[in-house]
């Protein structure tokens, strides 16, 4: 999934790496990913949530 500013899932106004952030802990919420487990390397995360590496980085 490719994320927006303005998408749903998105805040507007919000950069991509707030973004980023708010998605993963709505994966965790949600049950998608398990508290403590290990996250993905910032290459497949990239890909997973259709940012470049340097704004996983951030």
């Amino acid at each position: 999934m490719t994320l927006k500013a303005t998408e749903p899932g998105g805040k507007s106004g919000a950069t991509l790496a707030e973004n980023v952030a708010a998605r993963l802990v709505e994966d965790i919420v949600a049950g998608n990913r398990a508290p403590g487990s290990k996250l993905p390397s910032i290459r497949n995360a990239a890909r997973e949530y259709g940012v470049s590496k340097n704004t996983m980085v951030m």
